[in-house]
């Protein structure tokens, strides 16, 4: 056997296996879609909440166009920054037109960090921590 005659029977399994690489790369890209992302805006009814009383904490979540996202999963989580007293987690419940609602009343007074996790199908998943002083 020749060089020669090596070199063409080696050709066509590299062309092939280029062909193979470049339809799965194709097929991958056309199936596997990601996610577009969310906008989510915060509202705490008080800038300086007061110890032992509640307040509303509202959360409007729209799509890239501005529409409002239904039937999504929100949660908060509270905590103080400065001491460990455990995590609070509780839901936000929807109001309509992307709006979802719940009451923070901190026990005691001090920095405390509340971090909302948004999860809606077909959108990536939200987060975002504001930081109060209760007072």
């Amino acid at each position: 056997m020749t060089k020669g005659a090596t070199f063409l029977h080696v050709r066509p399994f590299f062309w092939l296996l280029l062909a193979i690489a470049c339809a799965i790369t194709i097929t991958l890209a056309v199936l596997v879609k990601t996610d577009p992302p969310a906008s989510m805006q915060v509202h705490l009814e008080q800038q300086q909440p007061l110890v032992n009383e509640t307040t509303g904490l509202k959360v409007y979540l729209t799509d890239t166009q501005g529409l409002p996202i239904q039937q999504a999963q929100a949660m908060v989580s509270t905590n103080m920054t400065n001491m460990d007293m455990g995590e609070n987690l509780q839901p936000l419940m929807p109001k309509g037109d992307g709006s979802y609602e719940t009451l923070f009343r901190p026990s005691m007074s001090g920095p405390w960090s509340l971090t909302i996790t948004v999860h809606a199908h077909g959108f990536e998943p939200l987060h975002q921590t504001i930081f109060v002083q209760v007072v």
